[in-house]
């Protein structure tokens, strides 16, 4: 990727970082349709206005809302009106994930399980810093593809959607948004790894490395 297109790409990863908070998403679903004042906001989600403030400091510096001044007060609208769109989608998969859906489990695969598995890729999404720290040797097991979660609607062209995508993170929260997001863009063989770094740690021990390095 040549540094342009990282720059390029980079930019709209920030987006969808501003978009990846549910107040934010409340606020940009409040002011679809109409404009709205900080103080009515503030009203609407219920919470003190430093807070509000800060999102929306966030969401005007992608150009996701844009305020206009009246007099004393700020008034705010939806700035990219296809924002929707996106959202639309993510509650289309979501709304597919009832009871039956988490109930059997069909979001998840345990470590061990996943492992051995034939034709998989372990995507993890934690930050680089993360990865740096506490390395996941994988080189006997499947394929391993770090991307970390802000970076992953720039470089999605990496993850195969013929493969089965295992999504790991530390503690699950990441995971869950990639996950879902994923879903939204057609990935249909995907799933979460639970639990963190103890199952997955478990599953690479010595003791397992032979009994799979044997078959």
């Amino acid at each position: 990727m040549n540094k342009d297109i990282e720059i390029e790409f980079s930019e709209k990863a920030e987006i969808f970082k501003a978009l990846a908070h549910p107040t934010r998403l409340f606020i940009i679903h409040a002011v679809k349709d109409k404009i709205m004042s900080v103080k009515g906001l503030t009203k609407l989600v219920g919470i003190d206005i430093s807070t509000m403030s800060k999102h929306l400091d966030i969401l005007k510096r992608h150009k996701i809302i844009e305020g206009k001044r009246n007099k004393n007060f700020i008034y705010y609208r939806l700035a990219i009106p296809c924002v929707l769109d996106f959202m639309s989608c993510a509650m289309k998969v979501i709304s597919k994930m009832d009871f039956h859906y988490f109930g059997n489990g069909e979001h998840k695969m345990e470590a061990e399980k996943f492992l051995a598995s034939e034709n998989a890729v372990l995507l993890d999404v934690r930050a680089k810093e993360e990865v740096e720290t506490v390395k996941i040797p994988l080189l006997h097991h499947c394929e391993y593809l770090e991307i970390p979660t802000n970076e992953v609607p720039s470089r999605i062209d990496e993850i195969p959607q013929d493969k089965l995508i295992g999504v790991f993170c530390s503690a699950g929260v990441r995971a869950v948004i990639i996950f879902t997001y994923l879903k939204s863009k057609g990935y249909e063989n995907i799933k979460i790894i639970p639990r963190g770094y103890p199952p997955l740690m478990e599953a690479i021990m010595p003791g397992n490395l032979y009994k799979k390095l044997k078959k």
